[in-house]
């Protein structure tokens, strides 16, 4: 047993060595590529030499000081600033550690004026984001309230302010039912009887935060991506047409999906966002005149809670109050 311990421990030594020197063999045959490359200013096929050394030995110094140096020389200061902190990260001798840390801040200063230029240059082709006020319309908007009691309700209309990426919005629908099961009005029978038709009417105020994807005026040009994050409060009232009574609810809904938004050289941004509710009632659809605190039902029984769950895709037209013209604009006079 103890020769089998035994060539197994030198097969293993001998696999592990041969392993480690084919390591620093290719690791050294990038080496004098990279500096082959550097010394007839061949920086991109430098570049790639250096990004091998770095892949085939991640905890070597020189491999990322070389790849930083590269990076900068290309002007690619965001790939020489991660570089040059992979390089940090490996504890190297105090005195080239600090000229490293210097060429860093030089590096990461170039990077965000570079940032910085592109969003001027881009804000004066396409416009800036700023406040506002927005006019909304959802031609596609389904709340369960409606899709339970067999309501028409297919639209919303919202209307609020946007503060860059927040907003503050009121949103109204309507439609209507046809008929619905609720309990007298008057006396002490609990057996439910149809009633209607009657208008469902929907008001919601919600807070919605865009979490940006893109930025404006970067990558996708003059369109933002984006994830809306939307919380609200709202009220249904379901009111006979003969005015005789109404039934109504609160509840507190979330909901969330993707958009864009367009900007362009006008104080006016477009923007589409698809979303899905999830919505609760406090309470369930009751009759205001307090006769009873049971719920109403639908036309087969069920009862309706009065959730308001749904999706939604919502067209908005946004003006801007922080519009600022041109240079050729402002020029001209206009």
């Amino acid at each position: 047993m103890n020769r089998q311990y035994f060539l197994v421990f030198i097969l293993s030594f001998l696999f592990i060595s041969l392993q480690s020197f084919a390591t620093e063999n290719d690791y050294e045959l990038h080496r004098l590529k990279a500096q082959k490359y550097i010394e007839a200013k061949d920086w991109s096929s430098a570049e790639g030499e250096a990004k091998a050394m770095t892949e085939v030995d991640s905890a070597n110094l020189e491999g990322w000081l070389m790849y930083g140096i590269i990076e900068q020389r290309l002007e690619k200061n965001e790939d020489a600033a991660k570089a040059y902190h992979k390089y940090l990260d490996l504890n190297p001798p105090a005195d080239k550690a600090a000229a490293v840390r210097s060429r860093l801040a030089e590096v990461e200063t170039r990077n965000e004026k570079f940032k910085k230029e592109v969003i001027a240059e881009n804000q004066e082709r396409y416009g800036s984001r700023s406040n506002g006020i927005y006019l909304a319309y959802a031609p596609l908007y389904k709340p369960s309230t409606s899709e339970v009691t067999g309501g028409d309700v297919s639209s919303s209309f919202p209307f609020g302010g946007q503060f860059t990426r927040m907003a503050f919005v009121l949103m109204n629908d309507s439609g209507n039912v046809k008929t619905f099961k609720a309990l007298p009005a008057s006396g002490t029978s609990t057996i439910y009887q149809n009633v209607g038709p009657a208008k469902l009417t929907t008001w919601e105020l919600y807070f919605e935060f865009n979490c940006n994807l893109t930025e404006p005026y970067t990558t996708t040009g003059q369109f933002s991506f984006y994830i809306p994050i939307h919380f609200g409060t709202f009220m249904n009232s379901l009111k006979l047409n003969d005015g005789s009574r109404n039934f109504s609810n609160m509840g507190m809904e979330g909901a969330s999906g993707i958009g864009v938004q367009w900007f362009n050289r006008s104080p006016i941004t477009l923007s589409l966002t698809g979303l899905y509710h999830w919505g609760v009632g406090l309470w369930d659809l009751t009759d205001d005149s307090g006769s009873g605190t049971n719920g109403i039902q639908n036309s087969s029984g069920d009862p309706v809670h009065g959730g308001n769950v749904g999706p939604e895709v919502r067209v908005t037209l946004t003006y801007l109050f922080g519009y600022e013209k041109t240079v050729a604009e402002k020029a001209l006079g206009q």
